[in-house]
């Protein structure tokens, strides 16, 4: 994710004296040296067409400005597809920082801010965005934590208030406790002092002194996850591990990815991240203390299946990691270590303390609401506007519209930067881009001009001459195609504006005040532009390029 003035090769920052050297053909782009500029040619070709808004029409091939192309089948296929989420102990995307003040409000802002998450997850973003505030900025930020899980929100909670308790002295136990598999007497033992802190509290807001706070009934939901991994603590045998064990063999998929990942990844991590799949523990090995205990607080209950009231079992996914969990650019930059385990366990723990030395100044206040986020705004506090209204990927399982009709008015209006987020991972499922991507990459020879100008690019013949589809993800188009899905998705919901009309893309806009940033022209100021991530220069992250994020804004009068 490129940050303020980044160059789009090579990730320096491009300040005085040294100018800015914009791509000529979109005007978008920029980078630090003509270096930069002249290597990033090849892979900037899909960007740079995508920024001028130019667009070659599937049917006639004609190229203009416009984005017109039939929606029908996307549509359809929307209005049939049933798709569900499951828990989210881990980031399903890098965490980036909600604020981001330099390119929003500015570094001189000082009014109090206030964000509401919906469908949170895991506190990566969280604890980011409360680590990269100034320390000009003296104003109370109020983040309120949404989530319809309770074991997800258990664990979100669980986190913060271990961090707010112990500070920076846990930072290191706490990303164990987060991503590690076995824990050291030490760490399990603080979980079990936290978790019958939390369960004998009488209410959150009094044990944290005000800083957090959640309704009695919720909470009650949330003490029965800490009741239940409380009796886990006990539980002896290699439980948790074991049933990761059984997952990974139990996915016919696992162990081809798991190789290919290996294949792709800079060969200076490959050890350290075949240890990462085979032992689930994030602790390089020469700092692996006696690791006596399973790691119960990676059990749950799906909410999907059961509404979390079935038993407890380890309910990590094979296709997560902590490395998709934070930017491996960002994690890269603090500790260039050739092992990835220590480097991503020191840029965690690092994020940990710089946000744990925030929270120790009382000027974070934390509202956690256990709710279908749709149905959040009788439980938020009626004179509230928030600055960022951050909805996940939400935008996936629910119809768009009636998500921009929740968050909307939500927005402060005295902020003309607040901004609304959606962001979509499924969108692809409703297209043949997968199946394309995939013969694309099967069927291409090894001497192929594309393949040997992908080799130049990224200097990894592991890339270049794969046979899987996310390694020539970035060098192709597909915004005509996401464009059209927002569309289509937006339509999908079928609600009437005031004069029973059908919602266009046009008229959702006109109806509702808001409109989108343009992510074509990379307008993303929180997710970050582009609007989608780059992958050949971040494989550990394991992304598979069809990440996107929208941002909307209110219509400006």
């Amino acid at each position: 994710m490129l940050k303020k003035d980044q160059c789009w090769r090579c990730d320096h920052i491009c300040t005085t004296p040294t100018p800015k050297i914009y791509c000529s053909g979109c005007e978008v782009a920029y980078y630090c040296s003509e270096k930069c500029k002249h290597g990033d040619v090849f892979r900037h070709q899909v960007d740079c067409q995508t920024a001028a808004l130019k667009r070659r029409c599937s049917g006639c091939g004609k190229e203009n400005r416009g984005l017109k192309q039939c929606d029908e089948d996307i549509l359809r296929r929307q209005r049939g597809h049933a798709s569900t989420a499951t828990i989210y102990y881990w980031g399903n995307i890098p965490a980036k920082d909600l604020i981001n003040f330099p390119q929003n409000e500015g570094c001189e802002y000082s009014k109090p801010f206030a964000v509401l998450a919906c469908g949170v997850g895991d506190p990566r973003n969280i604890v980011l965005s409360v680590s990269q505030l100034p320390e000009a900025y003296q104003e109370e930020v109020t983040f309120v934590l949404n989530d319809i899980c309770a074991c997800t929100l258990a664990r979100t909670v669980l986190i913060l208030y271990l961090i707010f308790k112990g500070g920076e002295q846990v930072a290191n136990s706490v990303t164990q406790i987060w991503y590690s598999l076995r824990l050291s007497e030490e760490d399990h033992q603080l979980v079990i002092n936290t978790l019958q802190e939390l369960i004998q509290a009488s209410s959150l807001e009094e044990l944290t002194r005000g800083t957090m706070k959640i309704e009695q009934d919720q909470l009650h939901n949330l003490v029965q996850v800490w009741r239940t991994w409380l009796d886990l603590s006990s539980r002896k045998g290699n439980w948790i591990t074991e049933a990761r064990r059984r997952m990974f063999e139990s996915d016919p998929g696992s162990k081809d990815g798991i190789d290919l990942y290996l294949k792709e990844i800079p060969k200076e991590h490959k050890k350290s991240a075949s240890d990462w799949f085979a032992n689930g523990i994030l602790l390089p090995k020469e700092s692996r203390k006696r690791l006596t205990h399973e790691n119960f607080t990676l059990s749950g209950s799906d909410f999907q299946v059961s509404g979390n009231k079935g038993a407890f079992s380890y309910i990590i996914q094979s296709s997560v990691s902590p490395f998709t969990s934070w930017d491996y650019k960002d994690a890269q930059q603090l500790s260039d270590s050739v092992s990835i385990l220590k480097m991503y366990s020191e840029y965690v723990s690092h994020v940990l303390k710089k946000c744990a030395m925030t929270l120790a100044t009382g000027q974070v206040k934390f509202h956690f609401l256990l709710c279908n986020c749709l149905e959040m705004t009788p439980f938020l506090p009626p004179d509230r506007k928030y600055d960022r209204v951050t909805t996940s990927n939400i935008a996936d399982f629910v119809p768009l519209a009636n998500l921009l009709d929740t968050c909307k008015p939500l927005l402060n209006l005295n902020n003309p930067s607040s901004v609304i987020i959606t962001e979509f991972q499924n969108w692809v499922r409703f297209t043949n881009l997968i199946m394309e991507a995939e013969k694309r990459a099967f069927d291409m020879v090894r001497g192929d001009p594309f393949r040997k100008r992908i080799l130049e690019d990224t200097k990894n013949s592991a890339i270049a001459y794969s046979t899987a589809r996310q390694a020539f993800a970035e060098y192709h188009d597909h915004s005509a195609e996401f464009a059209m899905f927002l569309r289509a998705a937006l339509l999908a919901s079928e609600v009437p504006d005031e004069r029973n009309r059908r919602r266009t893309w046009k008229s959702v806009a006109d109806y509702n005040g808001i409109i989108a940033r343009n992510f074509l022209r990379c307008q993303n100021r929180v997710s970050g532009p582009p609007a989608r991530w780059l992958l050949n220069c971040r494989r550990v992250t394991l992304l598979n390029g069809f990440e996107r994020a929208v941002e909307w804004i209110v219509k400006p009068r």
